[in-house]
């Protein structure tokens, strides 16, 4: 049964391609693949979604110590009666809470069918009391799909604390020409290529030889939002662009985003 709930501090660093390979290398002594994936690299796709007024990517953009988004995603391949996630992350502070939901990704679909026609029959997922905080959750915010993201992830968990995981994640795409998981439709990239966005998750504080190693290689931390990059690069007519992460006329800032 895939594990259902989350609770871990998550750090987020924009990394040079070179400087993963590097990290990642030295990480193995301490550090393995995540068992999912060919040595723990795999893809994820994601559906985001938000209101009409844009109201979770302006309580992301404000960085409100409190915010939740909802997606629907998958893994590897996309197929309709594949397995899929719907998941509510929770942010508070650098705090994540995540509740998700497993169905197939036929299901999900219908899932969303309902929020507008709820007199259509129940939809069956593995943990029924997430499903009816999802379902909460899109009837306050009228939750409607946005943006979707695509990217390759190398999964990396820790020997001896399981709760310990880093991930890599590189070549980002985001499209909303289509908003169906299983479609290949054109997408845009909405972080350099020459980058990844590393993500450092512990259940209780980061270890010190960890803070340590990162501090060698360079890494600073960065509030980097793949749904809110994602949005500006795909849908930006509307919404503010933060300076602290975009720059003008397409170009790529000290950070490697895509304005």
């Amino acid at each position: 049964m895939a594990r259902e709930f989350f609770h871990r501090r998550e750090l987020k660093y924009l990394v040079p391609l070179a400087t993963c390979e590097a990290l990642a290398a030295s990480l193995l002594s301490r550090m393995k693949p995540d068992t999912f994936g060919r040595d723990g690299r795999y893809a994820i796709m994601s559906l985001y979604f938000d209101s009409p007024d844009n109201a979770i990517y302006w309580e992301t953009a404000n960085r409100l110590p409190i915010r939740r988004k909802l997606r629907l995603r998958i893994y590897e391949k996309a197929e309709r009666g594949g397995t899929a996630f719907f998941e509510i992350k929770q942010k508070v502070n650098n705090w994540v809470h995540k509740r998700r939901t497993m169905l197939t990704l036929e299901d999900g679909y219908r899932f969303m069918e309902r929020w507008a026609d709820p007199a259509q029959a129940p939809v069956a997922s593995s943990n029924e009391q997430v499903a009816r905080e999802i379902w909460h959750f899109q009837r306050t915010y009228r939750l409607r799909p946005k943006v979707i993201i695509r990217y390759e992830r190398l999964a990396l968990e820790g020997v001896d604390d399981p709760e310990l995981r880093i991930t890599f994640d590189r070549g980002l795409m985001c499209r909303t020409g289509s908003l169906r998981l299983e479609r290949d439709e054109p997408e845009r990239p909405f972080v350099h290529p020459d980058y990844a966005i590393m993500e450092v998750k512990a259940g209780r504080s980061v270890p010190v030889w960890l803070s340590r190693l990162l501090a060698e290689f360079g890494c600073r931390r960065s509030a980097v939002s793949k749904y809110m990059s994602g949005v500006n690069a795909a849908c930006p007519v509307g919404l503010v662009r933060s300076h602290k992460i975009f720059v003008p006329d397409g170009g790529v800032n000290s950070h490697g985003l895509h304005s």
